[in-house]
């Protein structure tokens, strides 16, 4: 996806109500994956996220896919892990309301793709 493309995404991914909590990043020269929360509108650059809050540095066209999990477990708490539900039928829907974006619905939850 372009750079524009994707800001538009993550517009769309941070204004979901209930809010989105998770992301998942998958990059195309690394086979890590990273777990954030949702860029806001601050952290939209022209050509990557804001530094300090995405490390390594975020660059829109390295970006292989991200995902919205369907739910994930929090277990620093302290106590017994909670299990955190997002709604990807949302998201699916929004995204499908401003355009067409490369999406899978996995069980997993919904995945954005940089390259298809």
């Amino acid at each position: 996806m372009s750079n524009a493309k994707w800001r538009k995404a993550f517009r769309i991914l941070y204004s979901i109500e209930p809010p989105l909590t998770r992301c998942l990043w998958k990059f195309v020269a690394d086979e890590r994956v990273f777990s954030t929360g949702v860029p806001r509108e601050e952290d939209l650059l022209d050509t990557h996220l804001a530094d300090g809050r995405f490390q390594p540095e975020f660059v829109y066209r390295e970006i292989e896919w991200v995902e919205i999990p369907a739910q994930y477990q929090i277990d620093d708490t302290g106590d017994a892990p909670q299990i955190v539900h997002q709604k990807v039928s949302v998201v699916l829907e929004a995204l499908n309301k401003a355009g067409k974006f490369p999406v899978a619905l996995p069980e997993s939850g919904l995945l954005l793709y940089g390259y298809s």
